[in-house]
């Protein structure tokens, strides 16, 4: 019975020793390659038929595909294999670790957006897996192994076969960087590394000249918002000094509301507009003989509504000696709407 091994991730999309790489979704006739899903060593296929030759030591089972990636689960077949056996026995043993698929190329491609950094051979994006191996050193010649159409190996040499290296593939790079370089400075795509060179100087001179006009200007309205504040200072003295005067603030209201003007000139001013009432002070009020009250508008300390809620004896005792004063003290709590007592006859 076959020996079943840890999940294994069997290919990925990262360019190789070759220098190209192969692209998961190029994977064709899956369900081929499911119908006899072979396992080797190392790529290694028996062609003559005798024992001296590495037969399959296995199979694989449950492929699937994340991402870019494909992951399987190894079966070996240790019943009448040996070196299958012992291939099983240094992979439980986590002494290899590694697989690599053996493909056959369909399709490749050296387009721009096919291509990886570092690439020198151009990609694969349709091919048809022929076996995976359990491999010593993945990242060898043999990491990845190629197929012919009669099933026969094929050898990447430097002079090219069935993928080629890329001539001047990073010239071609560059210069493509050239011409996106030179269309970003209003130059004509062909322009030449000279003609790129002098534009970006050219650009650099108006940015220098851009960054000195600009810092003039900031300078300029640093200047004029401080001459701004400053006229909005001696505005809001102006319109405070006139408030106190008319009544509709007092001196204790008067800072509260210039730190106000500072924050904001136009809220301290929206807000004064609405103090048009004439602040009530018993200062205002006269005695019967046409003399000043000396009082304030509290009496022991409390105004009118707190002796009428606290102390209603003290008020009625005010109301009887000294009813001007009691007049006054509810003119300061309820303005207007207070209206005077008349004294008994």
């Amino acid at each position: 019975m076959p020996k079943e091994g840890n999940k294994i991730r069997v290919h990925d999309e990262s360019v190789n020793t070759y220098g190209f790489r192969v692209l998961t979704s190029g994977w064709m006739n899956r369900k081929q390659f499911e119908a006899n899903p072979i396992m080797l060593y190392n790529h290694a296929q028996p062609w003559r038929g005798d024992k001296s030759e590495m037969l399959p030591i296995g199979f694989w089972k449950d492929l699937k595909v994340k991402g870019g990636e494909i992951h399987g689960i190894p079966m070996f077949d240790v019943e009448d294999e040996d070196f299958a056996k012992t291939i099983a026995g240094k992979y439980e043993r986590n002494v290899l670790r590694a697989a690599s698929v053996g493909i056959r190329i369909m399709a490749t491609s050296d387009a721009p957006e096919d291509m990886a950094k570092g690439q020198t051979r151009p990609s694969v994006t349709k091919w048809e897996l022929r076996e995976i191996s359990i491999v010593d050193v993945p990242a060898n010649k043999n990491a990845v192994v190629l197929y012919d159409a009669d099933n026969n190996m094929v050898n990447l040499s430097d002079s090219g076969g069935v993928l080629p290296k890329i001539k001047n593939q990073q010239s071609n790079n560059k210069m493509e960087e050239l011409k996106i370089i030179a269309q970003d400075l209003g130059l004509n795509a062909n322009a030449n590394v000279l003609d790129i060179r002098n534009a970006m100087f050219e650009q650099r001179k108006r940015s220098t000249a851009q960054a000195a006009k600009i810092n003039n200007l900031e300078a300029k309205v640093e200047v004029f918002e401080a001459k701004e504040k400053e006229v909005e200072i001696e505005k809001a003295k102006t319109l405070l000094d006139a408030a106190v005067k008319d009544g509709r603030i007092t001196n204790t209201q008067r800072p509260h509301l210039a730190t106000v003007f500072a924050d904001n000139f136009d809220t301290g001013k929206s807000l004064l507009s609405t103090m048009t009432a004439k602040v009530v002070k018993l200062a205002d009020f006269t005695k019967k003989d046409g003399s000043k009250l000396a009082i304030s508008a509290t009496h022991s300390g409390k105004t009118f509504g707190q002796l009428y809620k606290t102390e209603g004896e003290t008020l009625k005792a005010l109301k009887a000696n000294d009813l001007a004063a009691y007049n006054a003290l509810g003119r300061a709590e309820y303005g207007d709407k207070w209206e005077d007592e008349i004294a008994e006859a």
